[in-house]
């Protein structure tokens, strides 16, 4: 007995049918995936416009405080203007952010001394006292790798003379907003 005369049971559809299925499907899940994608870029373009445009009134509100120095102001109007201004530059720092990203990148042998906020070039300068360089260099590496910091430098250490064994360290770092 040949082959050729075995009937074709297959009931199912047809494979020219099922690789055009196929094919609609795949075609639709990558029409999903594109516009998808697309909404968040535009999702994204968004954000980004109105975080510029959020800094910006920012940094206008914080030049609108400055005091003139010609203005008719008396002394101590002056220095309480001042004051402020300065009080509104602090409010501006990133507190949580800043103290957070410092305290996980801290080790227990590092004592902080001072952490004192520039916010007018978003800048922090740090006072501490360690057992050694190693611990001032991995504290800095560590700082240097949080989102939140870049350009972040050892600006000056030098050993602590009423203290055997300690270094203290100045460290230079700038946040992001």
């Amino acid at each position: 007995m040949k082959m050729k005369n075995i009937p074709n049971l297959d009931f199912s559809i047809d494979r020219a049918a099922k690789l055009r299925w196929r094919k609609f499907g795949i075609a639709v899940l990558a029409l999903g995936l594109s516009l998808q994608i697309s909404i968040n870029a535009w999702r994204w373009q968004n954000l980004d416009s109105e975080r510029i445009r959020l800094q910006s009134q920012m940094q206008e509100a914080v030049g609108r405080t400055t005091v003139d120095e010609n203005s008719r102001l008396t002394a101590d109007q002056r220095k309480l203007a001042i004051a402020l201004h300065d009080m509104l530059l602090h409010l501006a720092v990133p507190w949580d952010e800043v103290l957070t990203a410092v305290e996980v990148s801290r080790s227990r042998a590092i004592v902080l001394e001072s952490v004192q906020p520039h916010p007018e070039d978003n800048s922090l300068v740090i006072n501490l006292r360690a057992p050694g360089f190693d611990e001032v260099a991995g504290f800095v590496e560590l700082l240097s790798r949080q989102e939140i910091f870049y350009d972040v430098i050892i600006c000056s250490e030098s050993l602590v003379e009423y203290d055997k064994g300690f270094l203290r360290a100045v460290i230079g770092l700038k946040w992001r907003q």
